[in-house]
């Protein structure tokens, strides 16, 4: 990580904050384009979260689809902390959007988790696991007359061709509790990309009822609703999805217990 913040970045609103950093927007003087900058915060310069931001890195940098945010560089700022500077996607999180908007209608949900579905399709390729997969991990821009979806947060990536058991660790969970796979509960080690896409399943799910498939109290109570497989019938929550038999075997399938199915 050789770019030092402060020579090429002017620092402007907060986007967002999470556990792994804050997102501002920030205007590159070299290029003159806006982008967000994703940084570590001082108390969080631990060795594991570090390591989490370089693996970030490492994964967005082998990556270049319309449906993957894109990274221009990394580097360091004048304090030592790791940041990323990213594409600024001008929209609003998938969360945002079905907050006052679910459930979409079909065509819609399909055109959205169809664009989630290639942005995964082409990480796995390049053998990228997001491990993350949830609706305020995926932006929804607005460009000319049409939605373009974009995931966002590679945080907790893992890098299947290169020994990677980063986070996998028995004891540790990583994760949002709502849409992890049974394998991510279970701590398999050899989590790959079909945890990602019963994570889609979920979102998916989502987009077409209005609610996740699975509703808890709690990580145990989620342990167990993700491990029994036992989600309300897609189409007793809304009835219409009976004439749209692909969707519901879709979900039906991104969302069976055994990845192997």
């Amino acid at each position: 990580m050789g770019v030092r913040l402060t020579d090429d970045f002017a620092l402007e609103e907060l986007l967002g904050r999470g556990g792994m950093g804050s997102v501002r927007a920030a205007l590159q003087r070299s290029t003159g384009r806006r982008v967000a900058i994703k940084l570590l915060p001082q108390d969080a310069l631990d060795a594991e979260r570090i390591g989490r931001f370089e693996r970030e890195a490492a994964a967005l940098s082998r990556l270049s689809h319309p449906n993957i945010v894109h990274i221009y560089t990394h580097g360091r700022d004048a304090d030592g902390r790791p940041f990323l500077a990213m594409e600024l996607v001008a929209g609003r999180t998938l969360q945002a959007l079905l907050a006052t908007e679910a459930p979409l209608e079909v065509g819609r949900a399909v055109t959205l988790a169809a664009q989630i579905a290639e942005g995964l399709a082409y990480a796995h390729e390049h053998q990228i696991a997001h491990r993350d997969v949830k609706p305020s991990n995926v932006m929804v821009a607005r460009v000319l007359d049409r939605e373009l979806v974009k995931l966002v947060d590679f945080g907790l990536a893992k890098l299947l061709d290169d020994g990677d058991e980063a986070g996998t660790q028995s004891g540790r969970l990583l994760g949002s509790a709502p849409y992890m796979s049974p394998e991510q509960w279970n701590q398999k080690r050899d989590i790959d990309g079909r945890a990602d896409l019963y994570s889609f399943g979920c979102v998916f799910y989502e987009l077409l009822t209005g609610r996740a498939p699975f509703e808890a109290s709690g990580l145990v109570g989620y342990l167990k609703a993700h491990l029994a497989g036992a989600y309300p019938d897609p189409a007793l929550l809304r009835p219409a999805l009976t004439a749209h038999p692909e969707v519901l075997a879709i979900v039906a399938r991104t969302l069976a217990t055994d990845r192997d199915d």
